[in-house]
Parts: C-alpha cells; sequence; structure tokens
C-alpha cells in the first residue's frame, strides 16, 4: 500500500509511480535530498526521461512541509518482478545541485559572497535560480579578490558564504523550493511558531496535530574567546589585532578557552573595525552548536525553520528552537499506515549561528602568469606606488589580456629596505613566477620572471652561456638599452657597463680606480673635470695631449717643472701676463718666420749677449747704451742716418784706419789723434766747416763704407757744441761689429 505522497513531472509528462517510502535530508548551508522508494507497473518506463527532470513531490499529510520541488539526480532501478511491476529509487535535489558536477578556475574581484552566488548560478543559463537575498546590511564589504581554483561551484559558492557568515538554506513554501541567503537567523522561515510538547507515554498519546515527543539536550565546551590579526604591508608597524569574547557561559566552571588566527590580507590598517566583526563571526561560529536539541516530531521541517515548544520538559528549551538539521522519514508500516520518524537537531533562536567555515584549496607550488596594462599595445609597464602589478594566469579562461584580471600583486625584489634595495617591476608581457603566501589563491605574489619563446634571452644560448647580463630596454619604444655584462670566457673576462644616454656616477669618500692594462676614455661631447680639492697625476712614461680645437687653462698660481720641454706650435701663440718671471740657464729661441715683440719696458740683464741675423732693423724713440767694457763694431759698411749725432768720449782717440776722400774741418780747440781708415771712402758735395762757430753745414754727404772698422785703444773727443744738420743720409751696412774694451757713449 502507498503512503499518501504524490510526485509529478511537469515536463516529461512521466507517470506510473507509486510512493512507498520517503526520506528527507536537509541542512543549513547544505543541500536537501529527498528519496523516493517507488514503484512502477511500466516495465518500459523511459528513465532517460526523467533522470534531470523537475520533480515535484507533494507530502499531503505532512502539516509544514507540504511540498518540495527539484530535478531527479539520479533513479536506480531496485527490483524487478515477474508480476510487471518494478521498483525504482529517485534522488531529488534542488537544481542548486548542479553546482557540485561544475568545477573550474577563475576570479572574482570587488564582489560579496551573495553577488558571487548569483554570478555562479548565472553561468548556467537558467538551470539555477538565483538566489533570494535577504542580505540588508549595507555595511558589508565586497572582496577585493577571490579566486575559485578546482574547487566545484557549489564548494566555491559555499565556501564564500561561511567566509563571510551568511546563512542559506531552502524555502519550501508556496512558490517551491527557494534558495534563501540571510544575515542572521532572525531572517529564516518561522513557518511553525507553536507545538506542544507530548511525551510517547502518558496524557496526549495520540492527540491530534503536530507535536514533539522527545528532546534530547547536548551540551559541549566550546571556545569562549577569538582573537584574530592581520598584516597591512601599507602600514607594516601597525599591529591589527581585534578580539571577541562571550559573556555567556555554557556550564558552571567554563574557564577562558581562546582561539587565535592570523588572517591574510582580510583586514587593512583602513578597515580595521573589519578585524573586530571577523573576529565576532568567527566566536559565533565556535559556539554555534555548543549546545543543541534533538527533537523527536510528528512533522516535517525543512533547515531553517523555526518553532516554539509549548509545555517544554526543560525550563531551557523555552524558547524558539532554530533548526539546523532536519531528517524526516515516511515510510510504509506492518498495518498499512504511514510510519514516520522526524528528528529534527536545533538549537536556541536567539543564539547566532553561522556556518562552519570551509576549507579552502591550497597552492602549494608555483604558477607562471602574464604581466598586463591598463590597455593592450599602448602601456609598456603598468606599476602602482607599490610597484605592484596585474598579471593574467594562463588558466583564467577570460582571456583577458589588458585591464584588471587581478588585484594588483606585490613583487618580490632582491633587496627591500628603508629607501634602499634593488626594484625592478616588471614589464607588460613579462612572464612571471607566481607564488602563494601560505598557499592562499587569494594570495598571489610575484617571486620571479622567465624568459620564453616570445621574450627571448638577451644573450645567444648556448653560444654565450659564458656570459651574465642585465639589461634594461628604453620605454616606450624599445630602441635603446642600459646594461651590464660579464664575460667570464677564460681570456675574454670582460665586465661591460652601457648606458645608451646618462651616466651618473657618486662617491661619498673616496674612489680608486686601478687598470692592470691600458685606459681609453672618449667623449662624443663635452667634458668638465671638477676638484674641490689638490690634483695630483703621476706618469711614469710619456703623456701626450691633442686638443683639436681651442685649450684654455685658469690657474691662480701655476708650477711646472720639466725634465725637458719641447713646445711646438703650428700657429698663432698669444701670451697676455701680468708680469712674467723666467729663469732659464739656457734659453735658444728659433722663429722660422716673423717675430715680433711689443714691451712698455724692457730690461735685459745678464751675461753674453749674441746676436746672428740677417738684418737688424731698430725704430726707438731713444737709445742709450752703457758699455762697462770695450766696444767693437765690425761691419762691411756702417751708415749711420741722424740729423745730429754726438760722440762724447773722455779719452783719447787712438786710431782711425782708413781713407778720408775730402776732409774740410776748422777745429777751435783740438788735440790731434793718428786716425788710420782702412777702406775708408768719404765723399762729400758742399761741405762747409766753421770752426769758429763750432757749425757744420753738409748740404749732401754721402757716405759708403765696404769695410769698417774702428779700433779705440784710446779715443777722446770733446766738443762744445756741435749741431749737425743731415739733408739726406744713407747708410748701407752688410755686417757690423763692435768690440768694447773700454768705454764708449755716444750721447
Amino acid at each position: 500500500m502507498a503512503i499518501d505522497v504524490s510526485l509529478t513531472f511537469p515536463n516529461s509528462g512521466v507517470t506510473g509511480f507509486e510512493v512507498h517510502q520517503v526520506d528527507y535530508r536537509d541542512a543549513l548551508n547544505e543541500l536537501f535530498e529527498l528519496t523516493l522508494d517507488v514503484t512502477s507497473t511500466d516495465a518500459e518506463v523511459d528513465l532517460s526521461g526523467v533522470v534531470g527532470e523537475e520533480i515535484v513531490v507533494e507530502l499531503s499529510d505532512e502539516p509544514f512541509l507540504k511540498k518540495v520541488r527539484g530535478i531527479v539526480r539520479r533513479v536506480r532501478q531496485l527490483s524487478a518482478e515477474p508480476t510487471g511491476v518494478s521498483r525504482y529509487e529517485i534522488a531529488v535535489v534542488p537544481p542548486l545541485w548542479l553546482a557540485t558536477r561544475g568545477t573550474d578556475h577563475r576570479i572574482f574581484q570587488n564582489l560579496t559572497a551573495d553577488d558571487v552566488c548569483k554570478a555562479v548560478a548565472g553561468a548556467y543559463g537558467g538551470r539555477i535560480p538565483a538566489p533570494v537575498s535577504l542580505i540588508a546590511s549595507p555595511e558589508r564589504p565586497a572582496q577585493e579578490y577571490r579566486v575559485q581554483y578546482g574547487e566545484t561551484d557549489f564548494d566555491f559558492m559555499f565556501r564564500a558564504l561561511a567566509d563571510e557568515g551568511l546563512i542559506s538554506y531552502f524555502d519550501h513554501g508556496a512558490g517551491g523550493s527557494d534558495w534563501v541567503l540571510a544575515e542572521e537567523t532572525a531572517f529564516t522561515d518561522d513557518g511553525a511558531p507553536r507545538v506542544p510538547f507530548v511525551p510517547p507515554l502518558g496524557t496526549g498519546m495520540g492527540a491530534a496535530g503536530p507535536t514533539v515527543s522527545f528532546i534530547a539536550i547536548t551540551s559541549s565546551i566550546e571556545t569562549s574567546m577569538v582573537t584574530v590579526r592581520d598584516y597591512d604591508f601599507r602600514k607594516p608597524e601597525y599591529v591589527l589585532e581585534q578580539q571577541a569574547e562571550t559573556s555567556q557561559r555554557a556550564f558552571v566552571r567554563e574557564a577562558t578557552l581562546e582561539r587565535y588566527e592570523f588572517l591574510t590580507n582580510k583586514v587593512t590598517a583602513a578597515s580595521e573595525k573589519r578585524g573586530a566583526a571577523l573576529a565576532r563571526q568567527y566566536l559565533e561560529e565556535a559556539r554555534s552548536e555548543r549546545r543543541t536539541f534533538e527533537c523527536h516530531t510528528s512533522f516535517a521541517l525543512g533547515a531553517g525553520g523555526r518553532f516554539t515548544v509549548e509545555r517544554p520538559p526543560r525550563a531551557d528549551v523555552n524558547g524558539q528552537l532554530l533548526v539546523l538539521r532536519s531528517r524526516c522519514s515516511i515510510a510504509e508500516g506492518a498495518d498499512g499506515r504511514p510510519v514516520r520518524r522526524h528528528v529534527l537537531v536545533c538549537a536556541p533562536a536567539v543564539d547566532p549561528w553561522r556556518p562552519p567555515r570551509r576549507p579552502k584549496p591550497r597552492i602549494f607550488g608555483t604558477q607562471t602568469a602574464f604581466v598586463v596594462g591598463n590597455k593592450a599595445g599602448v602601456d609598456e609597464i603598468d606599476v602602482d606606488e607599490h610597484g605592484r602589478v596585474k598579471v593574467e594566469f594562463r588558466w583564467d579562461r577570460r582571456d583577458q589580456h589588458e585591464g584588471n584580471p587581478t588585484r594588483f600583486v606585490r613583487v618580490s625584489q632582491g633587496w627591500a629596505g628603508l629607501d634602499y634595495g634593488m626594484v625592478m617591476p616588471p614589464r607588460v608581457n613579462e612572464e612571471v613566477i607566481i607564488a602563494y603566501l601560505d598557499g592562499d589563491p587569494d594570495e598571489p605574489i610575484v617571486v620571479g620572471r622567465l624568459h620564453n619563446a616570445w621574450n627571448v634571452s638577451p644573450l645567444k644560448l648556448p653560444a654565450e652561456k659564458t656570459r651574465s647580463i642585465w639589461k634594461s630596454k628604453t620605454s616606450p619604444g624599445g630602441e635603446g638599452f642600459n646594461q651590464i655584462m660579464m664575460e667570464d670566457k677564460k681570456g675574454e673576462e670582460l665586465l661591460e657597463l652601457h648606458a645608451h644616454r646618462d651616466n651618473l656616477v657618486t662617491v661619498g669618500a673616496n674612489q680608486t680606480v686601478n687598470v692592470g692594462g691600458d685606459q681609453k676614455i672618449h667623449a662624443g661631447g663635452k667634458r668638465e673635470d671638477h676638484v674641490e680639492g689638490a690634483v695630483k697625476q703621476d706618469y711614469d712614461t710619456s703623456l701626450t695631449t691633442t686638443v683639436g680645437g681651442p685649450q684654455k687653462t685658469t690657474a691662480k698660481d701655476v708650477t711646472e717643472r720639466y725634465a725637458s720641454q719641447d713646445t711646438e706650435i703650428d700657429g698663432k701663440r698669444h701670451t697676455k701676463a701680468g708680469a712674467v718671471d723666467e729663469d732659464f740657464a739656457s734659453l735658444k729661441t728659433t722663429v722660422k718666420g716673423l717675430h715680433e715683440e711689443e714691451f712698455g719696458t724692457t730690461k735685459l740683464k745678464g751675461g753674453d749677449v749674441g746676436w746672428e741675423v740677417g738684418a737688424l732693423d731698430w725704430k726707438t724713440k731713444g737709445l742709450s747704451w752703457t758699455l762697462s767694457g770695450s766696444g767693437y763694431i765690425k761691419a762691411p759698411s756702417f751708415v749711420i742716418d741722424t740729423p745730429e749725432f754726438k760722440v762724447t768720449n773722455a779719452g783719447s782717440h787712438k786710431e782711425v784706419k782708413g781713407a778720408w776722400e775730402t776732409v774740410k774741418a776748422a777745429w777751435n780747440e783740438r788735440t790731434w789723434h793718428k786716425l788710420a781708415f782702412i777702406g775708408l771712402d768719404m765723399k762729400a758735395v758742399i761741405a762747409e766747416t766753421k770752426t769758429f762757430g763750432r757749425s757744420v753745414n753738409i748740404g749732401y754727404q754721402k757716405l759708403d763704407i765696404t769695410g769698417f772698422k774702428i779700433d779705440f785703444a784710446a779715443f777722446k773727443m770733446q766738443n762744445n757744441a756741435v749741431n749737425m744738420k743731415t739733408i739726406g743720409t744713407k747708410i748701407d751696412k752688410n755686417a757690423i761689429q763692435m768690440t768694447l774694451v773700454g768705454i764708449f757713449s755716444i750721447a
């Protein structure tokens, strides 16, 4: 005989099943499952037309759980009887069960858990209805980054719900078996407000209506304090720690039992209150089932339902109860009447209930990903103020090559300290190695870089296997690079530093450069050296300086010391000085062209002076020679051309050798001396000498000297007044030699 339970398939039209037994299991934050034991007289029933179909099970005798709507998960044939009646087992689950059969690797950003559930359910194209949300708190923060990594869609969604302390249950009301999300148990179904307690023996046996016949209490020791701590790299010195402690004790001698949890980027310094909320949530989770009531009832009720027991057997059962887990069974009895076994595990509805958190997948190895920029093909480097980058994982099927496929991911550097360290931001399209903090898929971190067939190595391997290189690239464009290269091939060891543009070297104290071989410095533009202290340059062999353009040296004092110096100037030389003091052991100056000197006043002091020149032409405003010894002039010819010529000699004129063509003179006072002229020819045309007037007037005089020699042993010439006027005088001289023995003065 069948029980009073019917089933229908709204979309397939399959009929002919009789229900003999029903088992219903349900729990908060779980999927319900209804198992039916049915028979059919249709030996050719199409089971493939049943599996996956929507099914409606009506429980006519149940006062509260009257209808369950779901899909057929499985049909199993239990027996095939000769009479043609076959027995089947049909498993009914909510459409959400389909999520247990789908797994994925994907990323959700800036969504709350209920938003995640809606997004995942929506991917099933309507086969999984979106949840009904009873969440009203606007302060619940969206999680910046959440990863489903190899989990079923169901496990991922319900892990997200538990992480945020949200409650999930199914409302089997008139609209069907709706999936409901709630923030507090106060939002759960209140379908059975008051039910009397009727013990199995004694008065009340056979009472009409729903009853509670048995209540068993379970009390247990649970955590009474939760401490959470987190770390925010934006404020590393700040301790993010919060505590939550209960003031209620489940038993008399209950002592403080602390649960400490270190979180991973769940709380930041800017959202410190979130830490207090999580501590409270975890405490409520730990104490949700510290006291439960197992109620045997005459009615079925789904998880999330609430009811109140009238006339409870214990005072602590007084109050509304929340159904945590439900197991209801209806079967045919031996006498043909239905036998009901309903067990509801409840907790006081006034106590907060939080679902236990579900294990998160862990990635204890590493993965690779590619760095992306805000705009593909435009951004070459895209980092935030902390040097973080966004990456695209190979397992991310969105193939989002730009924008925000992930949140910003921190990057490990070779050295990181307070305003010091190594910083090499990953660039767009670089393949990077990803590790995970504590294996958490939500906490990726870049720990390395990789070359691939796209981003090839700057070295030609294996040919350049002895080289190590650190090479960057100009951005944007990539037309230049900076590089440090080390060649370790034996006999060819090399350290190369290449700067594409500028190179700045700053040394705080001393710098020593030792070059064992040659050193060459080439500057394509200007070079400027500034030394605040002293400069010392030692060259053990030679120094060659070649200046293609002008050279200018400015110094306060210059001291130069050479063993020898050879200076050769192809062009002009200009020297300007305030005063010049030169001290030479010997000095030889050779001028191939014109030698021109201009002085204000010139004073020469030294030993003998010997001149050997082709011709000597002096132009001076005045001339005064003072000879401390004898004077000697020797020349093939000698001409003195002057309007006035005066020779003063205090001594005597010893000898003048030569010949006078015509000499006419009158002497007022004279002392004759021997004059010898050797090769002297003097010709005068119009000459007059007036002795007493001491005047010589010469109209024209020509003096040709082919050889002229004056030997003064003792020469004296005294004139009281001499006035010589020369209209025209010409002196041609080939050589003049003056040998001074005594004193020679011309005034």
